[in-house]
């Protein structure tokens, strides 16, 4: 049997505010990924619309 390491990418995200995080935020919602690649295209998108990573 293959052994498969599978990692959860979780962020934080504050929707008042417009920030990212990877680190958890007081009033943030938590969003987990299961791929880093779809992860980093949805912060990539709400980087585009004005949010900021902390």
């Amino acid at each position: 049997m293959e052994n498969i390491d599978i990692r959860v990418w979780t962020v934080w995200i504050d929707e008042t505010r417009k920030i990212i995080s990877t680190k958890q935020i007081p009033d943030a919602k938590q969003i987990n990924f299961d791929n880093s690649n779809i992860g980093l295209k949805k912060v990539s998108e709400l980087v585009l619309k004005g949010y900021r990573i902390c």
